[in-house]
């Protein structure tokens, strides 16, 4: 695949778009119903990465499959890789050995013969820049299999020098190192838009790093996932000219990041300004969420992020508990004291202008390239733009506001917006003269104030006084400042910021619930997600503190080198990986949903000790904390607890549940009742009451009769749970079920779009859209089992209007497409005529929206409130847009395939309270109801969460006639 050509060579997959729906989305959506892809395919097939970055720019090795022992397992990325493994997580030893076979790869050492033992083909990366010693690229890692794992502690690799230091240059990887990562990589999806590199298993084999002092430690094999491009790749040397550009070229389309516009004649050309001003904006959003969560990477070089800003090799990374520049290395630069100020917090992400600056110089010569435009956007600028406004989105929800609510504040308030990032930046700057190293000291002094331990209390106490007809006092804000300056001239510092931000809170509370009130119920709700929203997002990450885990990690391998029992280790990986979940909408989102038979709706499930947690939510406005433990019946209508205990129904029914929400500083009981649990299976359910908006951390034990069921002595722990209030309940219901295997810690994806913004918007289209501007949303990837590639599915949407629609549709459609990238771009074009149009085409799809159907669809739904008036835009454009694409493709395009679809796309069943409003609101635009809507109200039983889609045989036959007659089509163009 020539990724460099100005129109590239695609399959007219467009036609595609109603029926590969169906497929690329049942793929993910019952990998618990499938069998899923076998374990033999992780280590089989090409990486990607080569590919991706040229065979000039990789080295091909051998390994040798090695014995070890699983120390840790990532059972949720297995799960959204779909492979197939059994649904209880536990690791038995026949899983345990097959996990090995697969995984277990270290290279040969020099002069080292295989022998009967099984290899594999293996590629180190060449990468350059500083950071890196002598080493010309990957020294100790290397990639394998389709998958494009790579495994970390492989052992040396060719592009190691011998003048490196000793510790760059042994290849192997420390048993410490490896669950560091294990946590952060799962932590880093918890906590940042762009994600991270993730582990998906540690493995031990009894092997030791030997120190020239005498010293020893134990390695590991780390077995990591992600594209892993750095901008460490364009800064390699002795490349054939232009070989720079291609790699840029291809790492913009691999991560999602290329953006393809159409020239004045017509033609596609690739818009490099664009592609990396995306690029430098998702650099901007790690860096602000890097300072609101209080985390030091601790070693940012070129070679140790992302190319496109998420996290990468995170040996390094560590909270802290406020915002002092702490840092992990001691480097500093020759002649001065001070550690280097890339390897300090927040000063690192300074350095990310660097790689910025490298991205553009190797564009440029883009401008004598056929099919490319580079106009020579800085970067630089539009990286600290971007930063600015990045910066002020957190900040604005770390008071507690919704990110929407944020975004609206934003835009109506920058003013306000800025003065409150500069009055906390200049809180967070004050500092006492302590060791700053978080690997030795957990730098609980280093700041002067607690900036983010104030934004937990600062709503409520605004709300306290205005309660009390009272205004918030600068002495209140210093309190919850909680200072500790050693110099006092810091002090009178803080007390002249604590008062200009005593003036600044009760503005943004109440310009916010001006401009964000749609986003809630009323004031009360208003105020009590506020303050519950501020409480957990801002706790500190006290257990991911490096001077704290270290030790205790630590103390777990040498328990675990005594024994050889890891289940300690796995334990604590886990509670770690909790422990980093703060984000309200992330747990609101995450977990499975299910409607219950009487309309209720359960989300949020977590799973512990086979015991599920969730939330019950009514459209009445009844929320309950439920929580099943799954029993089995005996033909004598007994029970059959999970202890093996055997009990009457009466006992059995008689259960109690003996609970905490807030850490045992209260506590109560609920009542057992026998019944079948939300999979239909027998259960003791219990239900409690509990209030809208809240996040609840439960923790509790089950008594049936005399005996707790207790698992070895230890509280059964839902972790947190979010109540949804009543808008959120409807974005819920509004939303697919989230997908098997995705947890907390793995279900970001949804917030990610919501929030991708770039810059290029008229005032028109800022005007009909309403809320700031956007050229892309991003895209999501998925592996093609069958053939090992990764493809993409991009959607171009210009105005809200089409940004919610793209976001709540098309972003789920996924080409299968095997010849590359292809893309669905909706455009609105200027006109009074209202309409819809979709042009299909072998190089790529246009959905073609008229100003005036906007225009009109904004009308039709005055009068309703925002979340109805978003969901009416949302689906009407959605089935205006499939519509057209319906027409586009002929007669023969099955519709009721295509009503699935659209049913799919949407990501809902229609009620018929929707269908009345889409029907009126139709109306009142004086467009007509689209066809495959009408269709679609007779479908809607089996549309819910795409499993009638398996089972019929439309969607497969529509599939099957569209490929015919494309490929007709792409014969006669030939």
């Amino acid at each position: 695949m020539n990724l460099l050509r100005p129109v590239r060579d695609r399959r007219p997959v467009a036609l595609l778009v109603l029926a590969t729906a169906l497929l690329a989305t049942s793929a993910r959506a019952t990998a618990q119903d499938a069998p899923g892809a076998d374990l033999s395919t992780l280590s089989t097939g090409e990486p990607p990465i080569v590919e991706h970055l040229g065979e000039e720019r990789v080295v091909r090795l051998t390994g040798v499959n090695e014995p070890g022992k699983l120390v840790w397992f990532n059972w949720a990325l297995a799960a959204e890789m779909g492979l197939e493994l059994p649904r209880d997580r536990q690791i038995t030893p026949e899983i345990e050995a097959r996990l090995v076979r697969e995984l277990s790869w270290r290279l040969l050492r020099e002069g080292e013969e295989p022998g009967t033992r099984r290899t594999v083909e293996m590629i180190a990366d060449r990468y350059g820049g500083w950071g890196m010693g002598h080493n010309r690229g990957a020294g100790r890692a290397a990639f394998f299999g389709r998958w494009n794992l790579n495994i970390k502690g492989v052992g040396v690799t060719p592009l190691v020098d011998g003048r490196t230091h000793e510790s760059h240059r042994h290849g192997g990887a420390p048993l410490a190192e490896g669950i560091q990562e294990a946590v952060w990589g799962e932590a880093g999806r918890n906590l940042f838009e762009n994600g991270s590199t993730r582990i998906l298993a540690v493995i031990d084999n009894a092997d030791h790093t030997r120190w020239s002092d005498g010293g020893q430690e134990r390695r590991a094999l780390i077995v990591r996932a992600g594209h892993q491009l750095r901008p460490a790749h364009l800064l390699a040397e002795g490349f054939r000219r232009g070989s720079n550009f291609e790699v840029l070229v291809r790492m913009l389309e691999a991560t999602g990041n290329l953006v393809s516009t159409r020239g004045a004649d017509g033609r596609e050309v690739v818009d490099l300004d664009r592609s990396l001003r995306r690029v430098a904006q998702r650099h901007a959003q790690t860096a602000a969420e890097l300072f609101r969560h209080r985390i030091v990477h601790g070693g940012l070089s070129p070679g140790n992020k992302s190319f496109d800003g998420g996290m990468l090799d995170l040996g390094t990374v560590s909270s802290q508990p406020r915002t002092a520049p702490v840092h992990v290395l001691d480097i500093t630069d020759p002649g001065r004291r001070q550690v280097r100020e890339d390897l300090r917090f927040d000063t690192e992400n300074v350095w990310r202008e660097r790689d910025l600056k490298q991205f553009g110089e190797t564009a440029v010569e883009g401008r004598s390239r056929e099919g490319f435009t580079w106009a020579g956007t800085d970067l630089v600028a539009h990286y600290r733009r971007a930063l600015d406004r990045a910066l002020a989105l957190e900040l604005l929800a770390a008071t507690g506001l919704k990110p929407a609510v944020a975004r609206e504040l934003h835009r109506a308030e920058p003013g306000l917006a800025k003065e409150l990032v500069e009055t906390l930046r200049g809180l967070s700057a004050l500092t006492n003269p302590v060791e700053m190293n978080i690997e030795r000291n957990t730098v609980e002094r280093g700041s002067v104030v607690d900036v983010f331990g104030a934004l937990r209390g600062l709503a409520a106490a605004h709300f306290e006084a205005r309660e009390a007809g009272a205004s918030l006092t600068a002495e209140r804000v210093l309190e919850l400042l909680a200072p500790s300056a050693d110099d006092p001239r810091d002090l009178e510092r803080a007390k002249a910021l604590a008062a200009r931000l005593a003036q600044l809170v009760p503005r943004v509370m109440e310009r916010g619930f001006e401009v964000g009130g749609a986003h809630h119920e009323g004031r009360a709700s208003f105020e009590r997600s506020v303050t519950t929203r501020a409480e957990f997002e801002n706790r500190p990450l006290d257990a991911l503190v490096r001077a704290r885990m270290q030790p205790r990690v630590q103390e777990l391998i040498d328990a675990f080198e005594r024994t050889g029992n890891a289940e300690a280790l796995r334990e604590e990986v886990d509670r770690l990986v909790r422990e980093s979940v703060r984000d309200v909408d992330q747990l609101l989102e995450s977990g499975r949903r299910t409607t219950l038979p009487d309309g209720s709706l359960l989300s949020g499930e977590r799973v512990r000790d086979g015991v599920a947690f969730s939330i019950r939510s009514t459209e009445g406005g009844e929320r309950a904390l439920r929580v099943e433990m799954p029993i089995e019946t005996l033909d004598d209508g007994r029970v059959r607890l999970p202890d093996g205990r055997v009990v009457d129904a009466e006992t059995a029914g008689g259960a109690r549940l003996r609970f905490t929400t807030d850490g045992w500083t209260g506590s109560a009981e609920a009542e057992g009742r026998l019944t079948r649990g939300a999979d239909g299976r027998p259960a003791l359910v219990f239900e409690t009451p509990v209030e809208a908006g809240r996040v609840l951390e439960v923790e509790g034990a089950i008594r049936v009769g005399e005996r707790w069921l207790n698992n070895g002595g230890r509280n059964l722990r839902g972790g947190a749970l979010a109540v949804p209030d009543g808008a959120e309940l409807a974005r819920l219901r509004a939303t697919p079920n989230a997908e098997p295997g995705f947890g907390p810690e793995t279900r970001l994806e949804e917030r990610r779009r919501e929030r991708t913004r770039a810059a290029g918007m008229t005032d028109r289209l800022a005007e009909t859209a309403g809320t700031g501007s956007s050229e892309t949303t991003p895209r999501e990837a998925h592996h093609d089992r069958a053939g090992g590639h990764r493809l993409t599915a991009e959607v171009t949407a210009a105005t809200d209007t089409i940004r919610a629609a793209a976001r709540e549709a098309f972003p789920r459609v996924h080409w299968m497409n095997r010849t590359g990238h292809a893309s669905l771009e909706v455009e609105v074009a200027s006109g009074r005529e209202p309409g819809v149009t979709a042009h299909l085409a072998v190089e790529g799809s246009r959905i073609t929206v008229s100003e005036a159907t906007l225009d009109r669809l904004d009308r039709a739904s005055e009068g309703m409130n925002a979340e109805e008036a978003r969901a009416f835009r949302a689906r009407a454009l959605a089935l205006l847009s499939i519509d057209a694409l319906d027409r586009a493709t002929g007669p023969e395009l099955d519709v009721r395939g295509a009503a699935r679809a659209a049913g799919l796309m949407t990501g809902e069943t229609l009620a018929d309270a929707d269908l009345q409003r889409l029907r009126r609101g139709f109306e009142r635009a004086g467009l007509r109801m689209p066809r495959v809507a009408e269709t679609l109200a007779t479908e809607r039983g089996r549309v819910g969460n795409g499993r009638g889609l398996l089972e019929g045989r439309a969607g497969g036959e529509s599939l099957r006639r569209i490929r015919e007659r494309t490929s007709r089509g792409r014969r006669g163009r030939r």
